[in-house]
């Protein structure tokens, strides 16, 4: 669940949403990446801009704060 950080690190039945200081290793970064239909947010896209700021809290550790 995203609503908490160790909901995002704990994940689901796919793994843990977010790689902590690997935003290359991410699933988070893989869904709001993709080019077919598992694309996320589902009905739109983030600019490049709020994918950068999301793909640098991860790199710099993810932390909750």
């Amino acid at each position: 669940m995203l609503a908490s950080l160790s909901g995002v690190l704990a994940g689901g039945a796919s793994g843990a949403v977010v790689e902590p200081n690997a935003a290359d290793s991410s699933l988070l970064v893989a869904r709001i990446e993709a080019e077919d239909g598992s694309r996320m947010p589902p009905g739109g896209t983030l600019s490049a801009a709020q994918i950068a700021l999301i793909r640098a809290w991860i790199d710099e550790g993810a932390q909750d704060n």
